[in-house]
């Protein structure tokens, strides 16, 4: 397992560099060095940003606007984010497991929960939006929003057989594209 260094947010070389995020540092582990590339000067220690011993890190979304990023502790229930501005890291949710979510236009978070979805507003007030979408899934997986503000939204099923991908337009409409996916991840356009 590996830390995640303010360093590495703020670089920002694309998705592997927030997926680091996800590691945690679990048992006190010492950080890896961080990776670099061969046109790169030598780098100093890294420097431990957050250490919140998540059990399933995962999901790191980058808030270009505010300067931040947040990422889940999907078994535990968790949502936490980091201002890469001021240094400042907070969990900001805890609760049922958010095993994706995507960014408002507000600021606001979108989560999508064991079967359900809501709204986690910026004064942190949490909203169902809907709920009982598929009764043959653990929980939602995998989300990604598209230019459009839709957002597709993938599920882990109860077996091989089940589990689905959604979409959910901005009106709130859900609507089923296909079932029999096992276990949506990795979802990119």
């Amino acid at each position: 397992m590996r830390c995640v260094t303010r360093r590495d947010v703020l670089r920002l070389v694309g998705a592997a560099s927030m997926a680091r995020l996800c590691g945690g540092c679990a048992n006190g582990e010492k950080p890896a060095a961080v990776s670099r590339r061969p046109s790169e000067p030598e780098t100093t220690a890294p420097e431990i940003i957050a250490n919140y011993h998540c059990e399933i890190g995962e999901n790191p979304l980058w808030d270009d606007r505010r300067q931040a990023v947040y990422w889940t502790d999907i078994a535990r229930g968790r949502l936490f984010r980091y201002d890469a501005r001021t240094g400042h890291h907070e969990p900001i949710y805890s609760g049922e497991p958010v095993g994706g979510f995507t960014l408002q236009r507000d600021g606001s978070l979108l989560l999508f929960q064991v079967n359900a979805f809501s709204i986690l507003r910026l004064d942190g007030a949490l909203e169902r939006l809907a709920d009982g979408i598929d009764d043959d899934m653990q929980r939602f997986n995998d989300v990604i929003a598209d230019p459009e503000g839709r957002v597709y939204a993938g599920t882990i099923g109860k077996n091989n057989e089940s589990g689905g991908l959604y979409l959910i337009t901005p009106d709130g409409a859900v609507r089923n594209l296909f079932k029999g996916t096992g276990c949506s991840n990795g979802m990119a356009f």
